[in-house]
């Protein structure tokens, strides 16, 4: 039991990758555009455009990638759990570094992921789901902060025709 739902939590992450992963993977196919990169241990993968394989200049990716090449790759969108966007050139600690040195990349790797997670914008700590939340809990910090801003709202009064309250 114990082991099915780890398996669930670690394809429910793989589901659902976080902007900032450190992923290894296979380049599987090769576009005019860029990689399709097969993550390791997954059936899943993701695109590593022309543009994000270094931040030296790429004129095309067949001469710097090889279909079945290993790769360590950066998660950098995943908006959709089918479309993963994947980046080496936020991995390179130098511009142009993955074109004269992919093994000082890779071995640079971790530490440059490290980094690149610390400049994401920080999500509050303190944010619940609605779901986790007792009914009477109100999500801010505090009520006046909820009802600052409701003097910028006007609140009409919609009227039933028939009623007399009705305006023209």
């Amino acid at each position: 039991m114990i082991v099915l739902i780890y398996r669930e939590h670690i394809l429910q992450e793989m589901t659902y990758l976080k902007e900032g992963a450190l992923l290894k993977g296979n380049v599987h196919k090769i576009f005019p555009y860029g990689a399709q990169v097969r993550i390791t241990g997954t059936n899943r993968s993701g695109l590593l455009h022309i543009s994000n394989i270094s931040q030296g200049r790429v004129l095309s990716v067949s001469d710097i990638l090889n279909v079945d090449d290993e790769l360590k790759v950066l998660v950098i969108k995943s908006n959709v759990s089918d479309k993963i966007a994947l980046s080496i050139a936020d991995l390179e600690s130098a511009p142009g570094l993955f074109l004269s040195n992919k093994a000082k990349v890779f071995s640079e790797a971790e530490e440059m992921a490290k980094r690149y997670r610390e400049q994401l914008p920080v999500v509050s700590r303190n944010t619940k789901l609605d779901y986790d939340l007792p009914e009477e809990t109100i999500p801010v910090d505090n009520e006046a902060t909820l009802y600052a801003n409701w003097k910028w709202f006007k609140f009409l009064r919609h009227a039933k025709s028939g009623d007399g309250n009705d305006r023209t």
